[in-house]
């Protein structure tokens, strides 16, 4: 069943009407088909022995600029939806890709733009030198994910050799949402950790970590409280990090 709803539009600025499919009809033989092929087992089954967290949300107020940025995101969405601007040179797709972006740090859509205090980047940058501080006699280990603005490959035999090996990687990697950016988020936050006082040499990028030897090296080091911050992307860190045995706090800068 197709039902018709609001939603915020993709730049971010006033809401429209869309229509999606939401409803199945007769769900219960939906549902035999399906069991036909799948065993399903919930959570509750399963009774697995997992870590008690808490979920902490983080509501950053937007800069000024920020403001002023969606604002030309929403202009520029307008003048798409009246055809004005060829799909080439501006499309839905960039406009949330730089919403993203935007989000984000102001600076990965141009590196110029002032460095405020107050972005979501500087505020996740606060959060992790108070909780290494507070946590440095078990020397508890931290995880930061993003996506948007990792670092750059280091050469031109890196990037044949990646893409050589592109057979062997996961589908998250495939799908990634990775994006390399003319302003580095890893390289600000390591370099802002280090100013707040904490050693280069414990302060660590997954992307720098080519082979599994060399993650597995990584990991064994994180999990020993060696290396107790660890960036990366969800497709290079979402599945088979094995690193929990010290771990303290998670953050997602960009979900």
């Amino acid at each position: 069943e197709a039902v018709t709803g609001f939603e915020l539009k993709p730049e971010g600025k006033g809401f429209m009407e869309k229509t999606r499919f939401s409803r199945f009809f007769n769900l219960p033989e939906l549902m035999a088909i399906v069991k036909m092929s799948a065993d399903i087992k919930t959570a509750d089954m399963l009774d697995l022995d997992v870590p008690d967290c808490e979920m902490v949300v983080d509501q950053i107020e937007p800069t000024e600029t920020q403001s002023d940025l969606v604002n030309h995101l929403a202009v520029r969405a307008e003048t798409i939806r009246q055809g004005g601007i060829d799909p080439s040179e501006d499309n839905m797709l960039k406009i949330t890709s730089d919403g993203r972006k935007l989000g984000l740090d102001p600076r990965l859509i141009d590196p110029s733009f002032e460095d405020n205090p107050q972005t979501k980047l500087n505020q996740c940058v606060e959060n992790v030198a108070r909780i290494h501080k507070e946590t440095e006699p078990d020397r508890l280990t931290q995880i930061i994910f993003c996506d948007l603005g990792v670092p750059h490959k280091s050469s031109s035999a890196n990037e044949s050799e990646e893409k050589e090996d592109d057979d062997s990687k996961s589908a998250a990697e495939r799908e990634s949402l990775e994006e390399e950016c003319d302003f580095c988020v890893y390289d600000d936050i390591r370099k802002k950790l280090i100013d707040k006082g904490i050693p280069e040499n414990e302060i660590a990028f997954i992307h720098d970590y080519k082979t599994e030897k060399q993650k597995s090296e990584l990991f064994e080091k994180v999990r020993s409280g060696e290396i107790r911050i660890l960036l990366g992307s969800t497709a290079k860190m979402g599945t088979g990090t094995n690193v929990q045995d010290k771990l303290i706090a998670v953050h997602d800068l960009d979900i």
